[in-house]
């Protein structure tokens, strides 16, 4: 059987990790991961431990991965600090722009080559924020812009040669996106979204999708937005 090569970032957590163990029930597929911390090991998983928020770790990352030829590309990871814009120093602001959009950028320039070979499909998670202008957003919701900008853009270049693209762009999520954060979701699955679902659309809808028509944007919102300030 001819499995499928993946490169997933984010898989330690949220809709990255749902999604990974989505993957390796299947025998369909081998998948590369790259984050922080490494979770259980499989047969099919290749692990590389990276901090994507820093530039000069994301750089080398072009030595595991430039002769690798994937069919699908994920890139989840992301992260932010909810805060005034006052409040972040600069180093933050730093790592924020280069988690949520630089990062994805080098690496798919260090995979384009291969994802034409192969006609692949880029699956990229953006943010609502990236289309709101809306307080609290900051540097986070700037990031998620450009990347946004980025994808549509490389789809508009890279159509020709039968590279896919799915923007995903989910609103207030159930995920330890929030667990450090001073604001949370309520409770009420009203108030969020819950991200196994957002796993099985990526997974069910586009991945083992074997129609020529894939989503280029999809949106997700729950029918009511609520936050809570958590008392620390």
């Amino acid at each position: 059987m001819h499995k499928k090569n993946i490169l997933l970032t984010g898989h330690s957590s949220g809709i990255g990790n749902i999604l990974l163990y989505k993957l390796l029930e299947r025998e369909d597929f081998l998948i590369t991961a790259i984050s922080r911390r490494s979770v259980k090991s499989h047969e099919r998983l290749e692990q590389i431990n990276c901090d994507l928020s820093d530039f000069n770790e994301t750089k080398k990352l072009k030595h595991h991965l430039i002769k690798k030829h994937f069919d699908y590309i994920i890139l989840n990871a992301g992260a932010n600090n909810i805060k005034p814009a006052e409040a972040y120093n600069l180093e933050e602001i730093q790592k924020i722009i280069q988690l949520n959009f630089s990062s994805h950028a080098l690496l798919f320039r260090i995979c384009i080559n291969g994802l034409i070979k192969k006609q692949g499909h880029v699956i990229a998670i953006g943010s609502y924020s990236g289309n709101e202008i809306k307080r609290w957003n900051n540097y986070y919701g700037a990031a998620k812009a450009a990347f946004h900008h980025f994808i549509l853009n490389m789809f508009e270049q890279y159509r020709t040669q039968n590279v896919k693209f799915s923007l995903i762009v989910p609103e207030i999520t159930q995920t330890p996106f929030y667990q450090n954060q001073d604001y949370k979701p309520l409770e009420d699955t009203k108030y969020s979204l819950n991200p196994t679902e957002i796993a099985d659309f990526i997974f069910y809808q586009i991945i083992l999708n074997e129609k020529s028509l894939y989503p280029l944007q999809t949106f997700f919102k729950p029918n009511f937005v609520g936050i809570k300030r958590i008392n620390k």
